[in-house]
């Protein structure tokens, strides 16, 4: 029987007590700026131009660019806890993605290797291939119960009853791999939460509904109806000071271009794997000043952030960052005194 949860996150430490870090804790890895999917919440479903306009372009990342992000993992002085393969876009697009986990697992760079994907390209023999290449959790997000729904959510025809043996499929042949599978709230009909749990309770090890949250900029929410008071996970909305992300995560973009965090505007780069090492991006000055503008409360003052909602809505809890800025900024600068 599967595990309702709030979040996918696991339990762990409060963040605010065990910065600043000596290397990050997570990498996320964009496969691929493609999708399959036209979801109405989704960047993905704007125009070309207003895509582009957002700084993306549509691309698949290179084998060779995905090695120079796991070969400078494999400087860090430890194991990365997750590398994570998600992204604005569908990684399983990405048909070189089962031997990029492959590689990264020969490697020995993280506790767990992660795929978030819309699970629609998980064919028999695609599933088999991520199970052997040594993948450790899975996330799925659903758009519906029905075809119908999918091609409302999501603007595409959808064979539901195929696409949820192909989940089962995996599901009996996961092997070591964690499987959660979870949907919007927007994404069900009215009283449909017991039927989306026991469509989905025997093929998963943890489920859930979450919230339907205005993180995609450019997309307009409000014609859909929805009132945006909690977050992601269901938590009380509030505004958030001090954007955590960028103090323990790094995100590789598909032409291997890092940034900060994984909105879906930008706000810094930091550097790029294909010239640099992310050890060294991770101990770059640029990233230090962007980490203490937000300690020193000038988030809404930044062309980029200020606008951003993605830490007000998504904030994991033990991630709140806000209440000892202060300190935290007192023990970066320390840091840096001493180098």
């Amino acid at each position: 029987m599967a595990k309702i949860v709030q979040s996918s996150c696991q339990e762990r430490a409060p963040l605010a007590d065990i910065l600043p870090l000596e290397q990050p804790f997570a990498v996320h890895v964009f496969p691929a700026y493609f999708c399959n999917f036209k979801c109405f919440y989704c960047i993905h479903s704007l125009s070309e131009p207003d895509f582009s306009e957002l700084g993306h372009k549509k691309q698949l990342m290179s084998f060779d660019t995905f090695k120079h992000a796991v070969d400078g993992c494999a400087l860090f002085t430890e194991k990365l806890k997750v590398m994570s393969f998600a992204g604005h876009g569908e990684p399983l697009i990405n048909q070189e993605l089962s031997q990029m986990i492959a590689y990264a697992r020969d490697k020995g760079i993280a506790g767990k290797l992660e795929l978030v994907t819309n699970g629609y390209l998980l064919s028999n023999e695609t599933s088999l291939a991520l199970v052997d290449a040594g993948l450790d959790n899975i996330r799925i997000s659903v758009q519906g119960l029905s075809s119908e729904k999918y091609r409302k959510v999501a603007g595409v025809d959808v064979d539901f009853e195929k696409f949820r043996s192909q989940l089962e499929f995996f599901y009996k042949h996961k092997e070591q791999c964690n499987i959660y599978i979870k949907i919007v709230d927007s994404a069900l009909e009215k009283d449909e939460d017991k039927r989306f749990y026991e469509l989905f309770d025997g093929i998963c090890d943890r489920i859930a509904i979450e919230h339907i949250v205005p993180t995609a900029h450019g997309v307009d929410y409000e014609k859909h109806g929805t009132v945006f008071d909690k977050t992601q996970q269901g938590y009380e909305h509030r505004r958030i000071k001090v954007c955590p992300m960028p103090f323990y995560a790094m995100i590789v973009e598909p032409d291997g271009n890092v940034r900060t965090c994984c909105a879906t505007k930008f706000p810094v780069l930091l550097g790029n794997v294909n010239q640099e090492s992310l050890p060294g991006i991770w101990k770059s000055t640029k990233l230090r000043d962007f980490q203490e503008m937000l300690l020193k409360g000038e988030r809404f003052r930044h062309p980029v952030c200020g606008e951003c909602t993605n830490p007000d809505y998504g904030l994991q809890p033990g991630d709140l960052l806000d209440e000892k800025a202060a300190d935290i900024l007192t023990k970066i600068e320390k840091e840096n005194s001493t180098k």
